[in-house]
């Protein structure tokens, strides 16, 4: 708050003659930083002869509409108060919404001489500041530069008084760069500036810069998450209106000329095209009145609800395959220590087992420096992707998490164009170093498990429940008997030596 002398906080004389004696009046300014017409549209200003408490209303109130053509930041005159006895007086101000609820408020203290005017400045930082706050003192009931202050203190009679919030605008340090600080009187202003913004946004001084074209409302398109980490530029909105815009041809919506067809998407944009997800046709028909309307959407194909992965889902990734070209397993047998895994390489297009030299005790022998597979990824939408083949030993009908690794081999990159299948790097080949556990695939059987994990170029995360790696597919090994005699009972129709995991 400023008045307008002594300690720059005080009074002046309106009537030179009133001075210090007799009943007086009181003008009542108001500066502030919030917007006018948009933060907030009312003033109220409440007077009392004794100091008020939250809640209380004044002996005289007097209220005002708010404009955007007024300026509040040089101050706008919002009440005047007549036959004021002389004394320490009390005004609150408040700023209020369209439906009357109060966005901020202050209350100060005024030494009434004379004719008085003052100015009660109101900032933004003390929207929501309820004062006095938990374990304060009561008399620090009103907000200044968002903290709660005892605002006696305006009239010189405060204890515990505190200078002003500052002295230069270099003092005023925001977090919104298009509305840089201003000392006005001794208080720090956030003023928006349109032309610290791109030539298509403005400023909002709680929010930054938008953007001043219409908005896609409460269904925006998908949005842009790119290769280096970066956010795409948003897409433009399409023209009509927010009820009617041009991309749907919602039923209901003007058309012409009355015959035209035309598709139609009835649910939400991030949906469309995805999955099994496809448009419908429409119809421009014509009205009562005479006017084209477009026609109830037919033959769209929607989002399945209770699905949150696959086609039915419609989101991004939720059709593809990515296919292994060898996932077979070569196993190096050593005296006392049972078996160990080792991976395949390829070998014109035929996968073939490493040679292995002799040894009587682990450690065996390195693991080869050859690729295990080749690999493609084909996916309905872009995005970068890890993707991982874990050979384990267990049951592949009936997994479990205590079922051992065998290895574990996994390949990551960038997926660049929609439905176009893809090369991604080879997967690196591998060497157990669980003997017992590559004894039990052996023995028992197991299984390859395909999963993955990754963020799609419309920022969908992909993987699995609780955030694990999403497993797509699981293919069985078969034991050393079925791989001896595939036609031995019991054993399954193929063992995992390529694949084709479809999402």
């Amino acid at each position: 708050m400023e008045y307008m002398t002594r300690a720059s906080l005080t009074a002046i004389c309106l009537l030179l003659a009133a001075c210090g004696s007799g009943r007086a009046t009181l003008l009542v300014d108001v500066r502030t930083d919030l917007q006018p017409g948009v933060d907030f549209v009312g003033v109220r200003a409440d007077f009392a002869e004794a100091r008020l408490r939250p809640g209380d209303s004044g002996d005289e109130r007097a209220q005002i509409f708010a404009t955007s053509d007024q300026d509040f930041i040089r101050g706008t005159r919002v009440a005047e108060f007549s036959d004021v006895r002389p004394g320490t007086r009390w005004v609150r101000v408040s700023l209020l919404d369209a439906t009357g609820v109060v966005v901020a408020d202050r209350l100060t203290a005024v030494r009434v001489r004379g004719d008085v005017g003052i100015f009660v400045s109101i900032t933004r930082d003390c929207v929501g500041v309820s004062c006095p706050g938990t374990g304060d003192p009561a008399e620090l009931s009103t907000c200044r530069a968002g903290r709660c202050v005892d605002p006696a203190c305006d009239a010189g009679e405060g204890a515990a008084c505190t200078p002003p919030p500052c002295a230069l605008d270099s003092e005023c340090v925001g977090t919104i760069r298009c509305a840089p600080g201003r000392c006005v009187s001794g208080e720090c202003f956030y003023v928006a500036d349109d032309g610290l913004c791109p030539a298509d946004a403005s400023c909002d001084a709680a929010r930054g810069c938008a953007s001043t074209s219409p908005s896609f409302g409460d269904d925006p398109p998908p949005a842009q998450c790119l290769e280096d980490g970066g956010m795409g530029v948003p897409l433009t909105p399409p023209g009509g209106t927010l009820d009617c815009p041009d991309d749907n041809h919602k039923q209901g919506c003007p058309c012409e000329p009355v015959g035209t067809m035309a598709s139609c998407w009835p649910g939400r944009r991030v949906n469309r095209d995805r999955g099994w997800c496809v448009d419908g046709t429409t119809r421009c028909e014509a009205s009562p009145d005479g006017s084209g309307r477009w026609s109830a959407c037919a033959g769209a194909l929607l989002p399945d609800p209770t699905m949150g992965l696959g086609p039915a889902a419609c989101q991004c990734f939720s059709a593809g395959s990515w296919v292994v070209d060898s996932t077979n397993i070569c196993f190096a047998l050593y005296p006392g220590s049972g078996a160990y895994g080792v991976s395949s390489y390829l070998s014109g297009g035929t996968p073939r087992c490493p040679a292995q030299a002799p040894s009587s005790s682990p450690p065996p022998t390195p693991q080869p420096g050859t690729d295990w597979s080749t690999n493609r990824l084909t996916v309905d939408c872009e995005g970068r992707y890890r993707l991982c083949m874990t050979v384990k030993a267990g049951d592949p009908d009936a997994p479990s998490t205590s079922d051992c690794t065998v290895a574990r081999s996994c390949t990551e990159d960038w997926y660049a164009a929609r439905g176009v299948e893809q090369e991604f790097p080879p997967l690196p080949s591998w060497f157990s170093t669980d003997g017992a556990c590559s004894q039990q695939l052996l023995d028992s059987g197991g299984y390859g498990e395909m999963s993955v994990t990754g963020m799609s170029i419309e920022c969908d995360v992909v993987d699995g429940a609780a955030g694990a790696e999403l497993v797509f597919k699981r293919s069985a090994y078969c034991t050393a008997r079925c791989t001896a005699d595939p036609s031995a009972a019991g054993c399954p129709s193929s063992c995992a030596t390529s694949n084709s995991g479809d999402f």
